[in-house]
């Protein structure tokens, strides 16, 4: 069982990557884009528990609270 990272430039490579991983008994587990790169990365292990889904407006909601902190100084 691993794990397995791969590299994409566009979109119709992240396609192509992950109709192949998908083919050799991988599947994706997160879509990474950052300034460095784009990155796939995958599992072979039927199991993995999912990180708990983000609650955003809750996240927003504290960060315009803390702007709000930071105006009133």
């Amino acid at each position: 069982m691993g794990y397995r990272i791969v590299d994409y430039i566009n979109n119709v490579d992240r396609i192509e990557l992950i109709k192949q991983a998908n083919q050799d008994g991988f599947r994706l587990i997160e879509d990474q884009i950052y300034i460095d790169g784009n990155h796939l990365i995958f599992t072979n292990e039927l199991h993995i528990e999912p990180e708990p889904a983000r609650d955003l407006e809750a996240e927003i909601d504290e960060l315009k609270e803390v702007i709000e902190k930071l105006r009133v100084k």
